[in-house]
């Protein structure tokens, strides 16, 4: 008979992000996220979608979060495998892939 190994400690989740504050979230959202450090904000006030969803997840759900920011090349295997799942949130993910289907390289 299999034994089932329960593990009692938080679940770390790696968002991987590409912070360029194309798409922020209203401003009318901005007082719901005021928990989002400063060093995660554009131009000190504004919050790019992608950044904002890890940050909500984690203020919601008992889970810690590891911020992977392509853009200051933050993204490495050994930091992968640190985590226990890793997600590749999809704003950039989706453009990049729209772009690319209509021939766009902008």
């Amino acid at each position: 008979m299999a034994q089932h190994v329960i593990s009692l400690r938080r679940p770390r989740i790696g968002f991987i992000i590409g912070k360029d504050c194309e798409d922020l979230v209203k401003k009318k959202t901005l007082k719901k996220l005021s928990y989002v450090p400063d060093d995660y904000r554009c131009d000190g006030e504004n919050i790019d979608v992608d950044v904002a969803i890890p940050f909500w997840i984690s203020r919601h759900y008992d889970v810690d979060i590891d911020i992977i920011d392509t853009v200051e090349g933050d993204l490495s295997e050994k930091r992968l495998k640190s985590n226990d799942l890793n997600f590749c949130i999809g704003f950039d993910v989706a453009g990049g892939h729209f772009h690319s289907e209509v021939g766009r390289t902008d």
